[in-house]
């Protein structure tokens, strides 16, 4: 996979969405319809969320998945690690770390 440079403070556009449901996004969430890019969610509880992306976080995600190469993996994560010393973007999904109580 290319390497791909983090857009930052660009997550912002999904400030909406529970940290879980933005981070199990797959590549297919992200889809047009009717001209629009769309973006779908899994919630707790198997609830499905779909909704229109405003239009800077249409061009952020547009960027991210070509900078990235992505679009070929359309069952894969959204949102990868990007490997330690490499530079590069993993296969694995990003998790959150829940801190230890």
């Amino acid at each position: 996979m290319p390497a791909c440079a983090p857009l930052p403070d660009r997550a912002d556009g999904l400030s909406f969405a529970r940290i879980g449901a933005a981070l199990g996004m797959t590549v297919e969430d992200v889809y047009t319809q009717n001209r629009r890019l769309w973006v779908r969610l899994r919630e707790k509880g198997g609830k499905r969320h779909a909704m229109p992306c405003h239009h800077n976080l249409d061009e952020y995600l547009v960027a991210y998945l070509d900078g990235a190469g992505l679009r070929d993996d359309p069952k894969g994560p959204l949102f990868r690690t990007i490997g330690r010393g490499t530079g590069t973007l993993r296969v694995q999904c990003c998790r959150r770390r829940m801190p230890m109580r």
